[in-house]
This record gives C-alpha cells, structure tokens and sequence, in this order.
C-alpha cells in the first residue's frame, strides 16, 4: 500500500512538472503585439495587433481576457478562416474589407474548432470580448479606422 501512494506521489509530481513546464513554455514563446487604439463605429477601443504570421497564429490563445481586443490585419485581401483553438474565452469577430467596412459578425466559443470564415476576401478582423458589437450598436456596414491605427505603429 505504502508502494502504491509513493509512486502516486511521484506521477503526480511529475505531472505537475510537465504541466508547469508547458505554461511556462507557452508563455516565453508568446510573441510581442504591439497595441493600438482604434475607432469602432462611434466607440473607441484598445486592441493588439497580429500583422504577421506569427502574430496571427497565436492570436488571443491563452488569454483570460479579451482587453485589449485583437486586431488581425493582412497587407493583400484575402478570405480569412479563424477558430478558437486554446482561446480561453468566447469573442465577437468583425471581418472588414479594404475600406474599413464591417461585412460580418459573428460569435466564436470558446476553444472550439470551428471555422469561422469571412466569406470573401476581406482585409481584417477585429476580435473584441463575446456580444461587445451589439451592446456598443456597431453592425454591418460600420467602419473600423483600422488604417490609422496601423500607421501609427509603422512610425
């Protein structure tokens, strides 16, 4: 018996080692956003910003929060396709086309794998906490200042 509970122990500790060691990991290989403050509409909101490859790979994973919001941005348009694998909490996307303008909503939850497409090519997506569109009475056909956001971290 007394076997037993020692080697419990030990798997436990071990376990619990490699988890550490995988957040930790995790977490060190993050990679740097800068962050923005952008026009939504009439609102204004603070967002990262994933304008490269790696950027947008990683996204809002692991994040337990949604503030800031992110801001996924491509130099050419093209049609986007996103999910929330390892993304801890459910988000509001808005797809935008090459003017700013929102031509879709949509809701993503939470580590699903779901994809969620823009439907035709588009320029960007703006992700922000689950229901922040409605609540803020932004919609379809509103603008993103996504340009002079971008701008003001190429300076």
């Amino acid at each position: 018996m007394k076997t037993k509970f020692t080697t419990l122990i030990a798997l436990t500790s071990l376990l619990l080692s490699i988890l550490s060691w995988s957040l930790i990991t995790t977490a060190k290989s993050a990679p740097q956003f800068k962050v923005v403050e952008l026009r939504v509409g009439e609102q204004v909101v603070t967002a990262k910003v994933a304008n490269n490859q790696a950027t947008r790979a990683h996204g809002l994973m692991y994040a337990k929060s949604a503030n800031p919001g992110m801001l996924l941005v491509y130099d050419q348009p093209k049609e986007m396709h996103l999910w929330m694998r390892n993304t801890l909490i459910p988000l509001d996307v808005a797809f935008f086309d090459v003017n700013g303008k929102i031509i879709k909503i949509t809701q993503m939850e939470a580590l699903s794998e779901q994809i969620h497409s823009s439907g035709k090519p588009v320029i960007g997506a703006l992700e922000l906490p689950l229901h922040w569109y409605k609540q803020h009475k932004v919609s379809i056909g509103d603008m993103i200042d996504y340009k002079t956001a971008i701008s003001s971290i190429s300076k």
